[in-house]
């Protein structure tokens, strides 16, 4: 089932972003953003066994999309320092 599912470029976060311009488009793609890296980074935790909820993951309102900006920072550090 899940192979059926569509890439995340074909996704509402990706092709919305499309439609808008300027500063619009801007801010959306920093939320979009975000939003993916916080994914990233849940999907990193999950490795010491803190498991994303499948039903979370698939519900409009993602764990992920809760969180603030203010941590990006240290989310980035974080897949920088997985992907070494």
């Amino acid at each position: 089932m899940a192979s059926r599912l569509p890439h995340f470029w074909e996704g509402r976060e990706i092709l919305y972003a499309e439609l808008l311009e300027g500063q619009e488009y801007i801010d959306y793609l920093k939320r979009s953003i975000y939003l993916f890296l916080s994914l990233i980074e849940m999907k990193i935790d999950s490795i010491d066994g803190k498991r994303i909820n499948i039903v979370d993951m698939l519900t409009i309102n993602c764990p992920c999309a809760e969180t603030g900006l203010e941590n990006k920072t240290e989310i980035i550090q974080k897949i920088a320092d997985f992907l070494a």
